[in-house]
């Protein structure tokens, strides 16, 4: 059976983040290199990438919200296209919650807000997340939806986690967000964790995903091994890569899985 190419593109933001989770995949934390993507390179890859048929937008990080011009990204992201920003939500402070109220298709509209959160108990959730992270990412998840955002919640299943997924959606559902939009993925044994699954990019299906450096097989990782091209434009040409390697593990019979 022949896959098609996800029409979801990832862009890193930036690098730097406010926490320090102890199985973050890039290795973020507050003193890492920022690594920030430019405004005008982030103009070009949505200029470049809107006709090839990408129509859905991820930004991760890092912290997305502490890329210094995070807000003209997503001004000129939300008047283009659907777009995802994930979050831990933390720093949503007044003066950044008029920002976000500001932009244009904001609060219900283009824009949704896709925030970390492991457990629905302070205590699974900081284990890993850092003490004091769970209380504040709710004060952030409780702004979003006051001020009508859409929000997502998205967790990480770890080996203390003792199948919670279930109390996380009763728990994020009764603050109004849908089941389908509290979801928990597995750990993955990159960056600064040393369990979970052993993913290369060679066993899952690509989604492009894009930052400061190049192009990339998928955001589970910007190592080296993940990279596709370093240059990152003509973004065609660099897509162009990416179907090309599809194409010979469907004609090599090489089992290549979505990442769940």
């Amino acid at each position: 059976m022949a896959f098609e190419l996800s029409s979801r593109l990832w862009v890193y933001t930036n690098y730097e983040c406010n926490l320090s989770c102890l199985y973050c995949i890039v290795k973020s934390h507050p003193e890492a290199e920022p690594r920030a993507i430019g405004l005008d390179v982030f103009e070009r890859l949505l200029d470049e990438a809107l006709p090839l048929g990408f129509d859905e937008l991820y930004l991760t990080g890092g912290e997305p919200f502490i890329h210094p011009r995070i807000f003209d990204l997503l001004d000129y992201a939300v008047r283009r296209i659907s777009t995802t920003v994930l979050t831990n939500a933390t720093l949503f402070t007044p003066r950044r919650m008029e920002r976000l109220k500001a932009l244009p298709a904001g609060g219900g509209g283009r824009l949704t807000l896709q925030v970390s959160v492991d457990s629905a108990r302070p205590d699974r959730n900081d284990l890993y997340r850092g003490a004091g992270s769970w209380l504040q990412t709710m004060r952030g998840v409780d702004a979003l939806l006051t001020q009508g955002f859409k929000a997502r919640i998205g967790g990480t299943e770890t080996p203390e986690s003792d199948g919670g997924e279930a109390e996380l959606v009763d728990f994020f559902s009764a603050k109004g967000i849908d089941e389908a939009d509290v979801f928990v993925r597995p750990l993955i044994r990159r960056g600064f964790s040393e369990r979970g699954k052993d993913l290369c990019a060679d066993r899952v299906l690509p989604e492009v995903c894009v930052d400061r450096d190049g192009v990339y097989w998928h955001p589970l990782s910007t190592d080296p091994d993940f990279q596709v091209t370093r240059e990152t434009f003509p973004f065609s040409q660099a897509v162009g890569l990416v179907r090309s390697e599809m194409d010979r593990r469907e004609r090599e019979g090489i089992e290549s899985l979505p990442y769940q």
